[in-house]
């Protein structure tokens, strides 16, 4: 895991007027790699205790787990799959 990553406690604003006194607070991951790289970075409803390196360790394995989903759904064709009840 290399990059630069914050995470931060926030409260989101509610509607035009802004009133985030009674909204949940959410967390924010930001991550920097490198000087020229995008600033990438995604909300979260974790636990308020939750570290900074797990919330990384969440995000990084993000990516392997949608790509085993996607060749899951092209190779068994689960992409055409109707469930039923």
């Amino acid at each position: 895991m290399s990059g630069q990553f914050a995470w931060v406690r926030v409260w989101p604003a509610q509607g035009a007027r802004g009133d985030c006194a009674e909204a949940p607070q959410l967390w924010v991951l930001f991550e920097k790699r490198g000087d020229e790289g995008p600033l990438k970075f995604a909300f979260s409803n974790l636990p308020a205790g939750t570290s900074r390196i797990t919330a990384v360790r969440l995000w990084k394995i993000r990516w392997p787990v949608e790509q085993g989903y996607q060749q899951l759904r092209e190779e068994l064709g689960l992409d055409h799959f109707e469930g039923r009840s």
